[in-house]
């Protein structure tokens, strides 16, 4: 009789399979791998700077457009806009004529541009940065200045680095410090409160306009007009009311003209009295104030009866030739 050797009623040895998956070791080396080339990739693409590149080609398309819009305002207005009717902050007078604030549509939907635009543009990094809006002061600005703060291009400290302006670009220049950039938290030294962005500088006081007869200039309708003297600057027909004067003719160096309200007009000198007898002779009329107005009395008797007490005749109809003292 044969006998089988093994297990195995068909007389082979079976041996156990060899296993078919990865250890340990060889997964963690391929995420080892995985993560070096990673971190290769994302400094080769640096997508900080991919974003900051997106920001600013948004910010320089935002203020060409907006340009547009102020042309199109002044259009129609003959004028650009002041900072009540675009800004979300209060205007604030920095000197020499400029007021400045700042413009973001998602602060506050001004309407200005109702019929052309739903809302203002507005920086991408709005709060932290935000437009910086320049004009002169006057009630019908004729310039403006619009700055940005382009991220690549920091190159002096939080600087504007780019704007746009119905004037060539050297009037853009040189572009203000800090370009409404809102620092995070209070800074340091004294004082109390959170974030609070750049300290306002004191306003300049403007130098004296020149003396009469140098001519003074100030705005009218938009338009920097030369009115002259100080007496001619105060008449509506040659600048905006109340006046805001400059000493040159571009309206761009702005003067002292106590405190914005426009000069004092000179009164007029109190009138020299004529010697008693000189009114005119009967039938000729003469004048006097009656309840305070100046008016025809007529003759003589007639005037000691119908005018104020104490009579003053004048010999002509505006009353300030006075003829008669009584």
């Amino acid at each position: 009789m044969k006998r089988h050797l093994g297990g195995s009623s068909s007389g082979r040895i079976i041996l156990p399979r060899p296993s078919s998956g990865f250890t340990l070791v060889e997964v963690l080396i391929v995420i080892a791998l995985i993560a070096v080339l990673a971190v290769i990739a994302l400094a080769a693409i640096n997508p900080t700077k991919q974003r900051e590149k997106l920001y600013d080609v948004k910010r320089k398309r935002d203020l060409s457009q907006l340009k547009g819009l102020y042309e199109l305002f002044f259009t129609r207005n003959l004028r650009f806009p002041t900072g009540a009717e675009v800004c979300y902050d209060s205007p604030e007078d920095i000197g020499g004529g400029v007021c400045q604030c700042h413009i973001c549509g998602l602060e506050q939907d001004v309407g200005t541009f109702a019929d052309t635009l739903q809302v203002l543009y507005c920086d991408p990094e709005h709060a932290r940065k935000t437009y910086l809006y320049q004009y002169d002061c006057a009630a019908s600005p004729n310039w403006y200045r619009l700055y940005a703060h382009l991220s690549e291009e920091d190159t002096e400290g939080n600087a504007c680095t780019f704007g746009v302006s119905n004037k060539d670009d050297s009037f853009l220049e040189p572009f203000p410090n800090n370009c409404g950039i809102i620092e995070s938290g209070g800074g340091s030294g004294g004082g109390s409160g959170g974030g609070g962005g750049p300290t306002a500088t004191p306003t300049p006081t403007p130098p004296a306009c020149p003396d009469d007869p140098v001519p003074k200039y100030c705005n009218l309708g938009g338009i920097c007009n030369i009115c002259g003297t100080y007496a001619n600057c105060l008449n509506a027909s040659s600048c905006d009311q109340p006046p805001v004067l400059f000493s040159n003719s571009l309206c761009s160096d702005r003067c002292d003209n106590y405190g914005g309200s426009g000069p004092t007009p000179t009164p007029e000198p109190t009138p020299t009295p004529f010697q008693y007898g000189s009114c005119p002779i009967d039938p000729d009329p003469k004048y006097c104030r009656i309840g305070g107005i100046c008016n025809n009395c007529g003759l003589y008797n007639d005037c000691f009866a119908n005018c104020d007490d104490p009579i003053t005749l004048y010999a002509n109809d505006t009353c300030n030739a006075i003829c008669y003292e009584e």
